[in-house]
């Protein structure tokens, strides 16, 4: 069957991205996400403090942008080889 897809590949994990609008970073990673039609949730930790508490502390106690939650698993800054390890499509 050509274009089959296998159900594990389908899932979508579960992103979350505390960023910044200043952060280059933060827009590279945007762009990194939307070029790979990955759906996430964005939330500026500038206009939302409980969120930038929440993001300090998945970073250990400091303020690191972005800091991306994906089903769990924490990645700090735009780090693009964890990323494509993390979402890699199978």
């Amino acid at each position: 069957m050509s274009g089959h897809v296998r159900p594990e590949s389908r899932k979508q994990p579960k992103i979350t991205m505390y960023c910044t609008p200043w952060c280059p970073d933060c827009r590279t990673c945007k762009r990194y996400m939307d070029e790979r039609r990955l759906q996430y949730t964005e939330i500026d930790i500038s206009k939302d403090k409980a969120a930038e508490r929440k993001a300090r502390e998945l970073a250990g106690g400091k303020l690191v942008t972005p800091t991306i939650d994906i089903d769990g698993t924490i990645v700090l800054d735009f780090d693009r080889k964890r990323l494509d390890e993390l979402l890699r499509s199978g």
